[in-house]
């Protein structure tokens, strides 16, 4: 008997109502419906999300990055990925209880037509348990991360109180922040961030870029695939390795419920050099 998932990670692809002109960042907007759809369904449960201050178990991503102009009936992807699968039923609920509902990004009206769960359909989309992700885990000498959206870091306040962002994908700033979303909803912790400190991870090799995200406020992130080399015992790399698997579904560094830190682990040499 196959275990009910955990974490999914479904594409929604929605086809535009009217020809509209998209700006380049959807992800504040994206982050607005979400929290819409599950007030459809569960307005209780919509507040608790619009309320949580703490690492949120959901991200959401509109995966074109550029502004276009969208013509009648053109595809537009939206992906969303959950850490608690009891927030999926009712997201997907507000799709049975009005199909044909229109589904709103600023100002540009949307339907949706279908909803993709499964690596075929789409290379965001996927399904698994936080035990899969574990018992599946190669350690390896060396893995790769694509940032697909701009990524950074909350860094703490300077002293005049002004939040201080990292734009660097440094080992520790990755790796961490992956443990403590897997920590937050996993039913076992896979170490503790005081034992990753521990850990050598080094970057061997990368392809990067700087980037504005234009939402409520500029951020800058950065962009592009880093290689690292993991020189830890087989215990610590298997660590290091489950959390790479497991970072579509978790998301890297701040603002993931807007459209930041999308990230995928690259498997082949030749998705290296795409």
């Amino acid at each position: 008997m196959l275990a009910q998932p955990e974490l999914i990670a479904c594409v929604l692809e929605l086809t535009a109502a009217h020809g509209t002109q998209l700006e380049r960042t959807q992800g504040h907007r994206a982050h607005a419906l979400f929290l819409e759809l599950i007030k459809a369904s569960d307005p209780a449960l919509s507040e608790q999300l619009h309320a949580a201050s703490q690492t949120k178990p959901w991200t959401v991503t509109p995966l074109p990055q550029q502004a276009r102009r969208l013509h009648n009936g053109e595809s537009y992807p939206l992906r969303v990925a959950f850490l608690q699968a009891n927030l999926y039923w009712p997201f997907a609920q507000s799709f049975l209880q009005r199909p044909q509902q229109q589904l709103r990004l600023g100002s540009s009206n949307f339907k949706l037509h279908a909803i993709h769960t499964t690596s075929q359909d789409s290379a965001w989309a996927g399904t698994s348990t936080w035990q899969t992700l574990v018992d599946q885990a190669q350690a390896s000498d060396e893995v790769t991360l694509w940032f697909a959206t701009p990524t950074c870091f909350k860094l703490g306040r300077d002293r005049t109180g002004k939040q201080r962002i990292g734009v660097l994908p440094d080992g520790q700033s990755v790796f961490q922040s992956l443990l403590r979303r897997w920590n937050a909803f996993a039913p076992t912790p896979l170490a503790s961030c005081e034992q990753l400190e521990q850990f050598d991870i080094q970057i061997k090799r990368y392809q990067l870029h700087t980037d504005m995200l234009h939402a409520q406020n500029k951020q800058l992130g950065f962009l592009g695939k880093v290689c690292y080399k993991l020189a830890g015992d087989l215990h610590e790399r298997r660590i290091l390795t489950t959390l790479a698997d497991a970072a579509m579904y978790l998301g890297v560094g701040a603002k993931t419920t807007q459209g930041m830190g999308l990230v995928q682990r690259l498997k082949t040499k030749q998705q290296e050099q795409e």
